[in-house]
């Protein structure tokens, strides 16, 4: 049996590779090959060599997720990465990037990032849990990250809402900052009894029994 899957990181770089994994039944052995090597992630281009001079990976891809989200029933590609940890700053840079490629066939993939998602917030964190779901019920897949700030004001979390020209629009990234703190807090999205969305925030306190979490429960309304 052969199938594939994707992989965030090659073993001596940081790209994103796809690979075959054969699968015999017989001989009970299983191999991974490579079949391509996708586009290079957004944080290793050109245009963040004035942000990011860290000696090793720039790019720190931390979900490769397959969806077709272009609808024409192959599966595309979304990469999110976050920046690669400084050791001469000793920190992980508040830089991200969500990178948007095309299944065109044959195990090649077109970066469309700046047609999919442009003008990405890319001084923010990525989600590590990204959730994908047609949250306003008009028949295109839409996206959501959170993930914690710390020393700033939250401004990690996100709707990316999918339209019929193929782009994804970017809502709520102010309106979620006024709601989750930025001392770790996140956020994750619930699907209620009746097929609506909740959004559930969640941070962390130190009280007189230790550390604790508060949650609460918000409704989505799109309009």
């Amino acid at each position: 049996m052969v199938d594939t899957g994707i992989s965030g990181t090659d073993s001596s770089s940081s790209d994103t590779v796809l690979f075959e994994l054969v699968i015999d039944e017989d001989n009970q052995t299983v191999d991974i090959k490579k079949y391509s090597v996708l586009s290079v992630p957004l944080l290793e281009k050109d245009s963040f060599d004035n942000l990011l001079d860290m000696s090793g990976p720039r790019s720190h891809d931390i979900r490769v997720e397959a969806l077709d989200f272009n609808s024409d029933g192959l599966l595309d590609v979304v990469v999110f990465s976050r920046a690669g940890f400084d050791p001469a700053e000793g920190k992980w840079p508040r830089i991200s990037q969500v990178q948007f490629l095309e299944n065109t066939g044959n195990g090649v993939f077109a970066d469309v990032t700046e047609t999919i998602l442009p003008n990405y917030e890319y001084q923010s964190n990525v989600g590590y849990q990204p959730i994908f779901a047609d949250f306003n019920n008009d028949g295109y897949l839409d996206i959501f990250i959170s993930d914690a700030d710390y020393g700033a004001s939250h401004s990690s979390s996100v709707f990316w809402l999918g339209s019929s020209n193929g782009q994804f629009e970017e809502i709520g990234r102010n309106e979620l900052s006024a709601l989750i703190p930025s001392n770790g807090g996140m956020a994750t999205v619930v699907e209620g009894v009746d097929d609506n969305f909740m959004l559930l925030v969640g941070s962390q306190f130190v009280a007189d029994a230790g550390r604790q979490e508060q949650l609460t429960l918000y409704g989505l309304e799109f309009a």
